[in-house]
């Protein structure tokens, strides 16, 4: 009872986020199973260790007073485990209710922690489910509430609808909840200051969402994909439209706490640039071969610049760590950005391109530590630095593009309008030479490694998993 004393005091910042931002339901959770009246649910158990263990969690990280009163240590632990067993609980998975829907979505923001997309997207899709069943998407369930939870059911509703679209254009899947089913209103902003900007920043997202979902819909999806290609453009061009929308509105957020707004910026434009560099590549595959056009280009290079910007700030930060950024972003971040500037470097020895994916990879490499799967990450970019490397060099020193002819007078030069990522073949597939040129910066496995992922990529819109090996 004294940390919620405590929550009453200084609000966390886990507490005016998206999923619940409702300190009194967190009171009458904690209540229900410390001084309960009548039996408790699984699912009541769950989902009060599920945000205690991200309200410690984050009075750890800031170093609060409350851990000079108590071993917050051990009690995160304790929590994390008690949390983990009520995950594998049946009911938890099988009984549509409030908190196990809780439960679920405390239990997806945890594996987004630890880096273990797969076991998210099965928790997702456990509590997509008891929304559905629930009827979270439909605005008539909030009129007829009879328990007072409607404004945090909803926002329960749309927390799972963002983390639905994203991880939808991230994995390559369709996603689990779909628009047309949808007529629930959207989260009503607060009045309070404090809570406000949160609240817009939430609306923002949930714009965005919609509109990753609709870019795997209409143009990465297995019916879009055989779309003839003036159709293609057309949708991406209105999708571009809605994207560069969505974006001023986001600029209006406007955060009490600068520091916080200045990090969530310089976050969002990460996140931004690298769905408008998917969204522009749509384009290019799989009907017009290997033509990467000049705004994919530029989207890809701002892309990898907002990490630069972005990435110091979770270094020095006193709240947030380099396994924040790491889990939260450059895994909610797709790797076309690296690819398109991998490609236009050897295709055109850029170096100015070169430098720029070592100066990236170079950022990278403090996160190698943080998982299995940020390992691989750091793996594929520092090859590919690697391979860009050693081309250029070598095509300085003979004068010779990518193609394997000579140019006149030397160095490679760029078509104003569009640039070809794979010259020997306009189909976009690796030509075999280039392949054992790799073998010559690369060990075997390296060499094939990169060498699928290109091919893969090319063909199409390679998931996550693919390109990671995520296996957890």
């Amino acid at each position: 009872m004294t940390k919620l004393t405590k929550l009453s005091e200084k609000r966390p910042l886990f507490l005016y986020s998206y999923p619940i931002n409702d300190l009194i339901l967190f009171e009458r959770l904690c209540q229900k199973v410390y001084f309960p009246t009548r039996a408790v649910s699984t699912g009541d158990v769950a989902a009060m260790h599920g945000i205690l263990y991200f309200v410690m969690r984050e009075f750890s990280s800031r170093n609060d007073d409350i851990c000079e009163q108590f071993d917050l240590k051990n009690l995160i632990t304790a929590c994390k485990q008690s949390f983990e067993a009520d995950l594998k609980r049946y009911d938890v998975h099988a009984v549509s209710s409030f908190e196990n829907a809780i439960a679920l979505t405390m239990g997806i923001l945890k594996a987004q922690d630890e880096a273990k997309p797969l076991a998210g997207c099965y928790l997702l899709s456990a509590a997509v489910r008891h929304c559905q069943v629930l009827g979270y998407h439909r605005e008539l369930t909030y009129r007829k509430d009879p328990d007072g939870n409607a404004h945090s059911k909803r926002r329960l509703f749309w927390t799972l609808y963002v983390t639905d679209k994203k991880m939808s254009l991230l994995l390559g899947r369709a996603s689990y909840i779909q628009d047309h089913d949808i007529d629930a209103a959207v989260p009503v902003v607060s009045s309070d200051p404090a809570i406000r900007p949160w609240d817009e920043a939430f609306g923002w997202m949930i714009k965005f969402a919609r509109i990753e979902g609709r870019i795997y819909d209409e143009l990465y999806s297995a019916v879009a994909c055989t779309i003839p290609s003036p159709e293609r453009s057309q949708r991406m061009h209105a999708l571009k439209a809605a994207m560069e929308e969505c974006r001023r509105g986001r600029d209006e957020v406007g955060f009490s706490e600068p520091d916080i707004y200045g990090l969530s910026s310089k976050t969002w434009d990460v996140l931004y640039y690298s769905t408008l560099t998917t969204l522009l590549r749509a384009t290019c595959t799989p009907i017009s071969g290997a033509e990467i056009n000049p705004e994919c280009y530029a989207a890809a290079r701002r892309g990898l610049e907002s990490h630069l910007q972005c990435f110091p700030g979770y270094a020095n930060s006193e709240i947030y760590t380099v396994a924040d950024y790491a889990n939260w972003v450059l895994l909610f971040s797709s790797l076309t950005p690296v690819i398109v500037i991998f490609l236009h470097a050897i295709s055109t020895t850029s170096t100015e391109n070169v430098e720029l994916l070592e100066h990236v990879v170079s950022t990278l490499r403090p996160t190698r530590g943080v998982s299995s799967v940020l390992e691989r990450l750091y793996s594929i970019c520092e090859n590919l630095g690697r391979v860009a490397r050693g081309l250029l060099e070598s095509r300085k020193c003979t004068g010779v593009e990518m193609q394997g002819k000579p140019k006149p007078g030397g160095g490679a030069r760029r078509t104003p309008d569009k640039m070809r990522t794979s010259p020997e073949l306009p189909s976009g597939v690796l030509s075999d030479s280039l392949e054992a040129e790799f073998m010559s910066y690369l060990t075997y496995p390296q060499a094939q490694h990169v060498s699928g992922l290109l091919n893969s990529w090319d063909a199409g819109h390679p998931s996550v998993m693919d390109l990671l090996g995520v296996d957890t």
